[in-house]
C-alpha cells in the first residue's frame, strides 16, 4: 500500500516507457512534454507498468552469473541499438536472475531464446547514472529504494521481480514491485 503522508512520490499511469502525464513539462525544457525518467533522480517515483514480453537467458548463479548472460544475450542479437535490455531478478531460495530482451512491435524475434513475461502492475523507481562505475553496489542501492518506499507508505510485493531496466550505457532505472491503493490508502483487489 502507498500513502503520500511522509514522502511525497509521483504516481503516474505508464503505458510504455517515453509517455508521460498529460499536462507536465520536461524541468530540463520547459514547455516540452516531461520524459518519467527526468522526475526521479532523488526521490522514487511510483509508475503503473504493463506486463510485457522478453527474450531471456538466465544467469547461472544469480547476479553473480550476470555478466555471462548478457554476453550470451548480446550475442545472439544483430545489433545493440535501439534494443530496450532488462535485468529481471526473482528472490527466493535460489534467487533466480535473467538478462532480458524486450519483445514489442519493433523487435518480437525471441532470437530461439526463451520467451516469458514480465508481470506488470506498480512499481517504485530511481535512476541510476554511471552504473557501471556502481555495479558492486547495487544490491545496497535496490535496498535503499525499498527502504525509501516502505518509508512513504508502500508495501513492498514479493510476488512479483525486481527490475533494472538498462536505458542507456550510463543509465539504469532500477525498479521494486508495490502493491496497487485505492483512493482510501487500502489495498485494491482485481
Amino acid at each position: 500500500m502507498c500513502r503520500s503522508g511522509r514522502m511525497q512520490l509521483s504516481i503516474m499511469m505508464l503505458e510504455s516507457p517515453g509517455v508521460h502525464r498529460p499536462g507536465s513539462e520536461s524541468p530540463n525544457q520547459p514547455g516540452s512534454p516531461a520524459r518519467a525518467y527526468d522526475r526521479c533522480v532523488s526521490s522514487p517515483t511510483v509508475i503503473e507498468e504493463r506486463e510485457f514480453q522478453v527474450a531471456r537467458v538466465e544467469a547461472v548463479g544469480g547476479p553473480a552469473g550476470a555478466a555471462a548472460a548478457f554476453d550470451h544475450l548480446e550475442r545472439a542479437m544483430s545489433t545493440l541499438r535501439g534494443q530496450k535490455m532488462y535485468g529481471v531478478l526473482y528472490p527466493g531460495d535460489p534467487i533466480r536472475y535473467f538478462a532480458c530482451l524486450r519483445l514489442d512491435g519493433v523487435h518480437s524475434d525471441d532470437l530461439g531464446l526463451e520467451r516469458a513475461t514480465v508481470p506488470g502492475g506498480r512499481y517504485g523507481r530511481r535512476v541510476v547514472r554511471d552504473w557501471n562505475a556502481k555495479v558492486a553496489e547495487l544490491p545496497d542501492l535496490f535496498d535503499e529504494l525499498q527502504a525509501d518506499l516502505v518509508h512513504a507508505g508502500c508495501s513492498i510485493d514479493q510476488s512479483r521481480p525486481l527490475i533494472e531496466y538498462y536505458r542507456r550505457e550510463d543509465v539504469l532505472t532500477i525498479m521494486v514491485p508495490v502493491t496497487a491503493d485505492d483512493e482510501y490508502g487500502q489495498q485494491a483487489h482485481p
